[in-house]
């Protein structure tokens, strides 16, 4: 396993009023994050609500993070 070198940022899922995930948010959270220099992006993890997430929403979030 590759080791993670660097400084890394676990990061948050938002979400709009009525509950659903703002992408528009997590994208400029993910630029915000590589724009000041983080190394790595840790996604999914206990900050993230995964365990709250449906699936499709998991799926969304991480394709949202891999696309930005």
């Amino acid at each position: 396993m590759e080791s993670l070198i660097g400084t890394g940022v676990a990061l948050i899922t938002p979400f709009k009023k009525d509950l659903s995930v703002d992408i528009e948010a997590l994208e400029r959270i993910v630029n915000f994050s590589i724009d000041g220099g983080v190394d790595y992006l840790v996604a999914m993890g206990t900050t993230a609500e995964n365990a709250t997430l449906t699936e499709d929403e998991k799926n969304l979030v991480i394709q949202t993070i891999v696309k930005t």
